[in-house]
């Protein structure tokens, strides 16, 4: 849920030019999906 948070923020950039592009947003939310996003396990993953 935290990572998701991070992809939101970063869609949420004051800046638009700051903001992922849209294929790059998908491919952060599929990677999350996946669980091949580098980070601390999920409690109970283990």
């Amino acid at each position: 849920m935290l990572r998701l948070t991070e992809v939101a923020l970063l869609c949420a950039a004051v800046e638009p030019d700051r903001r992922p592009k849209v294929q790059d947003i998908v491919r952060m939310i599929e990677e999350i999906a996946a669980g091949t996003v580098d980070g601390p396990e999920p409690a109970g993953q283990h």
